[in-house]
């Protein structure tokens, strides 16, 4: 890219140690964790979207457990801003069963807080309040609410985004 005014992006639900060892070489901004770290360049370190109280992990680490103990086949990752319950070890349809299970009872049980609960391919995530996509909207290189720049790939996280 010759064009100075441009400056790419990487967004990713990556760690950022991954995409520091993959990309931290390169002139680019750099966007952990759906958005949750941000590195704006090669000489500036990584910053949170948000403080980070790790409370809320507390509430939804014992259910993810549970359901981790009767679904064969499933995991926990746990990342430094979010959770996530993978499935894709899982029989298809009884995977499929205890995910809706799971996104309901989540939902119950944080109804009064602000967090979200988030379905993707085979993976019930749990991202930490304040953190997510709204962090990562990008135009020339800074964090700009409601504006941003259009991702390669759309998934599920994508529909969070305001759309232009």
């Amino acid at each position: 890219a010759g064009a100075s005014n441009i400056r790419l992006q990487v967004v990713s639900g990556r760690p950022k140690d991954t995409l520091e060892a993959w990309f931290g070489h390169l002139s680019i901004g750099l966007w952990a964790e759906h958005g949750f770290w941000h590195r704006p360049s090669q000489r500036v370190g990584w910053k949170p979207a948000a403080d980070l109280d790790p409370a809320w992990a507390d509430r939804v680490q014992p259910i993810l457990e549970q359901f981790t103990a009767t679904t064969p086949g499933s995991q926990i990752e746990r990342k430094s801003a979010s959770l996530a319950w993978h499935y894709r070890g899982a029989s298809r349809d009884f995977g499929s069963r205890q995910a809706h299970e799971l996104r309901m009872l989540l939902g119950d049980a944080l109804s009064n807080h602000p967090l979200e609960v988030l379905k993707g391919h085979k993976v019930i995530q749990h991202p930490p309040p304040h953190g997510g996509w709204s962090g990562a909207h990008v135009v020339d290189g800074r964090p700009s609410p409601g504006r941003g720049i259009e991702p390669a790939r759309r998934d599920y996280r994508d529909r969070r985004r305001p759309h232009r």
